[in-house]
């Protein structure tokens, strides 16, 4: 999953310590939208969990409910993409957030290699992999009620 907004603002602030990183977008990515945020950030059960609250529980369910949204198919149409989303939860647009989700997607569009993946461990030496939480937080072999609803383990 990749939150745009966060990436892009993750991405500026290491800019303005000197870092440009190489950004890697895998195109089926599942992407959180503010909606999805919003909509953890307000789930009393959820919160009670110990959840970050940054919507990666309820993007896992959305998607679940077959209201799944893919980088390549946001990057295509990112007002449309929240559209979609935002049927999904039944809530009034919010002005704000459909601005910075459009602007976050375009960013991350541009940006983002979404392919020639062979060639990353030819140009750095040292690589980050970022995609995951913890390994106890993983649904499977995690420490209930504080896991998150994927597999995170290798």
């Amino acid at each position: 999953m990749i939150d745009p907004i966060s990436t892009k603002i993750e991405f500026e602030q290491l800019q303005s310590k000197g870092i440009t990183p190489k950004l890697y977008v895998n195109p089926f990515l599942k992407i959180i939208t503010p909606y999805d945020v919003a909509a953890n950030q307000s789930d009393k059960k959820v919160l009670e969990h110990g959840s970050c609250g940054e919507g990666i529980y309820h993007t896992f369910k959305r998607c679940a409910d077959d209201y799944d949204l893919r980088f390549s198919v946001a990057a295509l149409g990112p007002r449309n993409a929240l559209a979609f989303v935002r049927g999904y939860y039944h809530v009034d647009v919010n002005p704000e957030w459909e601005e910075k989700f459009a602007e976050a997607m375009h960013w991350l569009k541009a940006y983002a290699e979404t392919d020639n993946y062979n060639s990353v461990t030819e140009d750095y030496d040292t690589l980050i992999f970022e995609g995951s939480q913890g390994l106890l937080l993983d649904m499977d072999c995690g420490f209930m009620p504080h896991c998150t609803p994927s597999k995170v383990g290798v």
